[in-house]
């Protein structure tokens, strides 16, 4: 009898890490022109994947890093053959349609933008449709990038006989690049992010304007985006211990 009870015990073990065991999630980032390091901290990402990271620590899940374009990462999600999420999307419609999020891991000012100095553009326009409008812009270019938020997409889309809109895919760090060579004339941007540029001389931020609209009042919410694939205890598990991650961090 003790030793049936001790097969059943060992048999039970068994079950339950099979049960919490998972497959390794593999994250994708934006690759980024001569950025080799995640954590450098140059760039604005490299703290939403120490707050990652830190989820990770407490799950005790694996992960690994991959480095693809944006293009890529959306198809990869679209393929849907493995455990895999995009770190520090937008959450929105067409995304949900094609894989699923996790909790919310950041939150961020709302979208804004960034334009060289001498563009002669405002800082403050109540509706982004009075940039575009902006006799300083009228024939302007702007970058739409796959991670910008759907309904300032639909609102530049609807205003493009003012605005020429540039459809390749490239990351937030080649983007102020080409803000800052005027190879498009400005870029949509949350607010912190715009301020951790422009508030860093490596990037030769004193050519940059910061530009805030009226309209755009809802934060911007950072989340993974995952591969319907990757299995559903796991994204519950994650964010259980973003939620434990966070009491903890708190003062």
């Amino acid at each position: 009898m003790i030793f049936l009870r001790c097969v059943c015990f060992f048999c039970f073990l068994i079950i339950t890490s099979a049960l919490q065991a998972t497959e390794e999630i593999e994250l994708m980032y934006v690759e980024r022109h001569g950025d080799p390091d995640i954590h450098d901290s140059r760039y604005f990402f490299a703290q939403i994947a120490e707050i990652v990271e830190a989820v990770f620590a407490v799950t005790g899940d694996d992960y690994m890093w991959q480095k693809f374009p944006v293009g890529r990462i959306v198809r990869a999600i679209e393929q849907d053959d493995h455990a895999a999420c995009a770190v520090g999307w937008y959450r929105n419609e067409e995304r949900e349609k094609i894989g699923k999020f996790t909790t919310t891991v950041a939150e961020l000012q709302p979208m804004g933008a960034i334009a060289r100095r001498d563009a002669g553009l405002k800082d403050y326009y109540e509706h982004i449709t009075d940039l575009i409008f902006d006799t300083s812009m009228v024939g302007g270019t702007i970058k739409l990038s796959e991670s910008t938020p759907s309904h300032t997409s639909a609102l530049i889309n609807q205003y493009g006989d003012n605005v020429s809109v540039l459809g390749f895919s490239v990351g937030t760090a080649d983007l102020l690049r080409m803000v800052q060579i005027g190879h498009i004339h400005y870029m949509l941007i949350s607010g912190d992010e715009a301020d951790f540029y422009l508030s860093n001389p490596e990037w030769g931020s004193e050519i940059f304007q910061k530009i805030r609209f009226g309209n755009f009042t809802e934060l911007v919410e950072l989340a993974l985006f995952c591969t319907k694939t990757t299995p559903d205890d796991w994204i519950e598990r994650f964010n259980a211990a973003f939620i434990e991650t966070q009491k903890t961090s708190t003062p």
